[in-house]
This record gives C-alpha cells, sequence and structure tokens, in this order.
C-alpha cells in the first residue's frame, strides 16, 4: 500500500476483517483454514496486527429487559426488548473474552432495525502486543461500523 502523493510505502497497522457467517456448522474447520489465508494476507501486505472476527447472525435471538417492579406489582409491561446499542460479553458468551484478552465474543444489539442481537466471535488476533484492543475498545470500532454498513 503507497502514499497517493509521494509513492512512497506506508506501514499498516491493523488488518480487520469481519466474516459473515450464517450458520456454525464446520465453524471450527472453516477458521483454522481463513486463517491460514489471513496471515498470509497479513504477511504480505506487512500489517503489524490482523484481527479475524465472525459475524454471526441469529435472527431468532431476542435480548429483553425486565422491570422488576413493574413485575412485582403484576403490570404487564414488564418485559421490553432493550434499546440499540447494548453489547452482552459475559454470562452467555465464552470465558475467553475476559481471560484472553486477545479474543472477543460478544453480542451487539447495533439498531432496532437489524432484528437482533449479532454474535462476534474473534478467532485470531495477533501481532503487535503493544497495539492490541481492550475488548470494550473492539466493541466501539464495532459498533461504530455498523452504521456503515447495513446488509
Amino acid at each position: 500500500i503507497r502514499s497517493i502523493k509521494t509513492g512512497e510505502k506506508l506501514k499498516q497497522t491493523y488488518l480487520i476483517i469481519y466474516r459473515a457467517l450464517n450458520n456454525e456448522n464446520n465453524f471450527s474447520k472453516i477458521s483454522e483454514e481463513e486463517s491460514l489465508i489471513c496471515k498470509k494476507i497479513k504477511e504480505k501486505y506487512e500489517f503489524e496486527n490482523l484481527i479475524l472476527t465472525y459475524v454471526i447472525k441469529n435472527n431468532d435471538l431476542r435480548f429483553i429487559s425486565i422491570d422488576k417492579e413493574s413485575m412485582e406489582s403484576n403490570k404487564h409491561n414488564h418485559a421490553q426488548y432493550v434499546q440499540s446499542g447494548i453489547v452482552v460479553d459475559s454470562k452467555i458468551v465464552s470465558s475467553n473474552s475476559h481471560n484472553n484478552e486477545s479474543l472477543y465474543e460478544f453480542y451487539l444489539l447495533s439498531s432496532s432495525l437489524s432484528g437482533g442481537p449479532v454474535r462476534y466471535k474473534t478467532v485470531l488476533n495477533e501481532g503487535n502486543k503493544d497495539n492490541i484492543f481492550t475488548l470494550e475498545e473492539f466493541e466501539n470500532i464495532t459498533y461504530g461500523l455498523c452504521y456503515y454498513y447495513y446488509g
């Protein structure tokens, strides 16, 4: 990758790949094969860091919030869908997200139009460990990118 003005080679810090996955059949086989391909791309184009994250949509999954006061007073409107921008990164995802700071896994409800929360699972994160994102930083990057693409 070169500068348009000077033609000099530019140093690339991150290659972040989000890959849509419709289901988790053969997930480990697919992630192994694609990790190897991504590593070759990283080396060829001299990126310092590489992150491969799978985007797994599940339109049958919904998150709701429950208003405890309404529930205790037997009101009918005690459950409602959560607001957009909600991230779930504990309890229902693998514990690697917090134990291993380089492998992220979380659900994100990016907008109320998306049909449900989307699961993000990082299977490859390698390179310069001084430039690694925290889980929260990666969640914020992912949330920000949701508004550039809808599909």
